[in-house]
């Protein structure tokens, strides 16, 4: 006991904002263990992905809007209702903000935006860091998750 408690910080709410390397979270939809209701909204991974976003990205997420809208799309488990919840989504665009942003950290990254452009990039940093399975915590993951997290140069590079 003393020994997790003195020696290792196992609070990775507290930890994942020093790492600046990629990170992808895999979030099972239906894990009774890291969940406190059984259902997405209260799967304790959410707060890990909100974590991340506003240490990496505070001027966007600065908004309290679009953490709340984060915080919709963490409610739920398919990607198609929360991609209908940005219209005007534009990939391009999001490519764009990210080669005119310096970093890392990219503190200043949205900065300069509107609310709707906001919300297009807050989508599309959410589903580059957060990918959905389903199952619950003892389901094996299938082959299809073992992919490398996603960085910035992935998508500014020609």
């Amino acid at each position: 006991e003393n020994c997790c408690r003195k020696y290792f910080n196992l609070n990775n709410a507290a930890l994942l904002p020093k790492y600046q390397g990629p990170i992808r979270l895999i979030r099972r939809s239906s894990d009774e263990i890291i969940s406190t209701n059984g259902v997405a909204s209260g799967n304790r991974g959410n707060q890990l992905l909100v974590t991340v976003l506003q240490s990496r990205y505070p001027a966007l997420f600065k908004d309290h809007v679009v953490e709340d809208t984060v915080l919709d799309w963490l409610d739920q488990t398919s990607p198609v209702p929360r991609r209908m919840s940005v219209p005007g989504y534009d990939l391009e665009f999001c490519k764009e903000q990210l080669r005119n942003s310096v970093g890392p950290p990219d503190e200043n990254l949205g900065k300069e935006l509107n609310r709707d452009e906001k919300l297009i990039l807050a989508y599309y940093l959410f589903s580059k860091h957060l990918t959905d399975c389903e199952g619950g915590h003892n389901n094996p993951l299938s082959r299809k998750y073992f992919k490398m997290p996603w960085k910035k140069s992935d998508d500014i590079m020609p």
